[in-house]
């Protein structure tokens, strides 16, 4: 399903406004027609600009199999104006349905959600309040954002260590500064407690959206070991919330972490895969 160059997708960039400044926005268009569209909702704080690259190799290919795929940087985050210090989860998700609208009334098509860590969870939270349907496809969903900001927080603890610092600190810690009210600096990332205190109340369980179809995908180096058991009880939950689901692991290495660029093909082929059997 790989595109030729002769039917590479067109790109389109630019900036929209939303609802607290401009908003960086990028469109894979297909070269023929569109059958459908997806928004993509992208990691948070370096892991956006790490996996930057997998998350374009794989709109490519969904654009190349009649897909129209819009990349959109929230508030504070890549070139979006504003800063991360300032970000809250509420405009985040004003921005992504105005971003979901804009989508449908453009090329009058089903609009599918995908997302990479934390963008999953919120892709979930907007599925739950636009209703409707479609593919909701989730890259390395965490079960609680709770885990996800503590894993950010180890960058701090990890770094200081590295660099011998006096005073070790630990990620209850930090944790408890920030919400104290302690803006703080993880990984050259300023970040304040409305956001991380947003982020630690996520739960995957609890963001089932009926009538919508989940797929959630996740690269492991072994893919034949069954997904964590926190994961499990999620995906249950999500059954019998009436929000159908399925799990699957392919084979790669955790990309959107990675301090060299790293790939994972089988993750791009089980993507495109979703969206066409959708």
């Amino acid at each position: 399903m790989a595109a030729t160059q002769s039917q590479a997708a067109p790109v389109e960039a630019g900036f929209v406004d939303g609802r607290r400044g401009r908003l960086m926005s990028v469109l894979f268009r297909p070269p023929g027609e569109v059958r459908c569209a997806a928004l993509f909702v992208h990691g948070f704080a370096e892991e956006l600009t790490k996996a930057r690259h997998m998350a374009a190799l794989a709109a490519r290919r969904l654009a190349a199999a009649g897909c129209a795929v819009q990349f959109l940087d929230l508030h504070g985050c890549g070139d979006s104006e504003g800063d991360l210090e300032h970000a809250n989860l509420e405009t985040w998700l004003e921005d992504l349905a105005a971003g979901r609208e804009a989508l449908a009334r453009r090329f009058a098509v089903p609009v599918h959600l995908w997302g990479l860590r934390l963008g999953g969870l919120l892709a979930c939270r907007l599925a739950q309040g636009v209703g409707g349907g479609g593919q909701l496809i989730l890259w390395q969903p965490p079960a609680q954002g709770r885990l996800l900001v503590a894993e950010f927080l180890r960058l701090r603890t990890a770094s200081g260590m590295l660099q011998g610092a006096h005073t070790r600190e630990s990620v209850d810690g930090l944790r408890a500064r920030l919400l104290a009210g302690e803006p703080l600096e993880v990984a050259g990332f300023t970040v304040a407690r409305p956001l991380i205190e947003a982020v630690d109340a996520l739960a995957l369980a609890d963001l089932a959206p009926p009538g919508w179809q989940g797929t959630w995908l996740e690269v492991a180096r072994d893919p034949s070991r069954a997904p964590s058991p926190a994961l499990a009880r999620a995906a249950e939950a999500w059954r019998g919330a009436g929000a159908p689901v399925t799990v699957t692991r392919v084979p790669g290495v955790p990309f959107w972490g990675s301090g060299e660029l790293q790939f994972a093909p089988a993750l791009v082929d089980a993507t495109v895969d979703a969206v066409a059997s959708g």
